[in-house]
Formats: structure tokens, C-alpha cells, sequence
């Protein structure tokens, strides 16, 4: 592996999203936006679901993931997710829809109600999606 790369590699319950080497990639944190290059420090944390960025020689990606935990080492950043999805698969009008319909259900709701927390997640998965897809210029 060359030094001035690291490895990503995004894992569901089912399956092994990606594993390649990128420049650099970023994750959606808790405290806000997660930046990784080579060499940086250890650390595991949390992240949301969101959009993660990565550089691959020179070309830019995006992959929408649904919260879960990330490790970080010197030479690998490794997320652990219910679900990822790359830009080119992300059909906007369907997202468009699953937006509309969790506001509509969310409506209704309150936050100690028993359904909001997974309308909550169906509406910032889409959400995510969207900002993917906006991001990534398609």
C-alpha cells in the first residue's frame, strides 16, 4: 500500500460496501464532518447517517450511509453501517417521495412516540440522499 493512501472499507450486516484505496475521505461525525488523511491519529467513534466523501487519484466520490461506528487508524478508515448507498444508484425521485411521506408521518408525532425516532431516520436518510446526489452533481 502506498503511504499516501489510506483504505476505505464500508461494511453492512450483508455485505462489504467498498474497500480501496482513496487520498482522503470525510464522514458524517456527531460534533460535525469528519476529515481523514494518511497517518492520522487512532480513534472509533459514532457517526450519522449522512454523505461520505472520498478522493480516489483525483476523482471524487460520494456514498450515502446510515449511522453506525467508524474506526480510524494511521493506514484505514473502516465504517459499520445498516446501509450505504452509492450516488449512482440513489433514484431521486423515490427519496423525493420517502421525504415527503416521513414529514407527512412526522406530523402526527411527537418525539417520545414510539415511531418517530424510525420516521426521523427514513426522513434524514432521504435527506442525505438528496444532499449526495446535490453534492455530487447529479
Amino acid at each position: 500500500m502506498d503511504d499516501e493512501r489510506l483504505i476505505l472499507e464500508i461494511f453492512t450486516p450483508d455485505q462489504e460496501i467498498i474497500s480501496k484505496e482513496v487520498d482522503y475521505c470525510t464522514a458524517p461525525g456527531f460534533e460535525g464532518e469528519i476529515g481523514v488523511l494518511p497517518g492520522h491519529a487512532p480513534f472509533f467513534t459514532k457517526i450519522k447517517t449522512g454523505v461520505i466523501k472520498f478522493s480516489e487519484n483525483n476523482k471524487n466520490y460520494h456514498f450515502v450511509i446510515s449511522k453506525g461506528l467508524s474506526e480510524v487508524t494511521e493506514k484505514k478508515v473502516t465504517i459499520l453501517t445498516d446501509k450505504a448507498i452509492s450516488l449512482d444508484k440513489i433514484d431521486l425521485e423515490k427519496v423525493e417521495k420517502e421525504k415527503q411521506e416521513a414529514e407527512d408521518r412526522l406530523k402526527g408525532l411527537n418525539p417520545d412516540d414510539k415511531e418517530y425516532v424510525k420516521i426521523k431516520e427514513d426522513m434524514d436518510w432521504a435527506l442525505a440522499c438528496m444532499e449526495a446526489l446535490k453534492e455530487g452533481g447529479k
